[in-house]
């Protein structure tokens, strides 16, 4: 147990950015402006999903 709590942290510090660098380094994005696949438009199964985005 201890050898695999000393490999987790040996890992973490192998890291040279935090979760907190990599979530600002993120592109903000809004869903509704992403054109859903042909698939989505030309099956009626899924047309619930086609409310939100059109």
């Amino acid at each position: 147990m201890l050898s695999e709590t000393l490999f987790y942290w040996m890992m973490i510090q192998a890291y040279p950015f935090s979760v907190d660098d990599t979530t600002k380094s993120m592109q903000q994005f809004n869903i509704s402006d992403i054109e859903p696949p042909p698939l989505i438009h030309e099956n009626s199964g899924f047309l619930f999903l086609l409310t939100h985005s059109e």
